[in-house]
């Protein structure tokens, strides 16, 4: 078991960043018994987030998409994709990426989460 403790850099703001968490759950409208998603924002949450490489350019004949995710590791509980909830919404550098992988990493220090998310959307807004 290793003995590094990275608890304390996920808060650092010299090696960490603050994104919004958007928690997803199924609920049933009472007005027409039709799913709807009720949304939970948790902003300013603290963790280390970095691309995950390849980031692959696909090209089609009508179109062409480059592939971008993300790994995230904090100290804030994440959710993946359960009974009656969606998996969470990361809302980082404008774009919003879904929980694809969640894992403990309590090696890494106690409650210690580290995520794998993938663009929500078609299009992302162009980093300089």
């Amino acid at each position: 078991m290793p003995d590094l403790d990275v608890s304390e850099i996920c808060d650092d703001i010299d090696l960490g960043t603050t994104f919004t968490v958007v928690r997803r759950a199924d609920a049933v409208s009472a007005v027409n018994g039709r799913s709807v998603l009720a949304e939970e924002l948790f902003e300013d949450v603290a963790g280390i987030v970095v691309f995950k490489d390849p980031a692959e350019n696909t090209r089609k004949d009508d179109s062409q998409m480059t592939s971008r995710a993300i790994t995230i590791t904090t100290m804030f509980r994440l959710r993946a994709a359960g009974s009656g909830i969606q998996p969470d919404l990361i809302r980082w550098q404008g774009s919003d990426f879904v929980i694809t992988k969640l894992r403990s990493h309590v090696m890494f220090g106690e409650g210690v989460v580290r995520a794998e998310a993938e663009s929500f959307s078609a299009t992302d807004p162009v980093l300089v």
